[in-house]
């Protein structure tokens, strides 16, 4: 599990509805665009 999953699995507790759902969206892009940019990093530099 990443660090973002476990962000997003602490603050959206049970039956936090739509804020949840926004907000676990939110974690995921994060993590996609700080993955892009560590994969794009490593392809630079090898």
């Amino acid at each position: 599990m990443s660090v973002q999953h476990l962000i997003a699995v602490a603050v959206i507790g049970p039956g936090s509805g739509r804020l949840g759902a926004n907000l676990a969206a939110a974690v995921a892009l994060i993590g996609l665009v700080l993955g892009g940019l560590t994969l794009a990093r490593s392809r630079h530099a090898g």
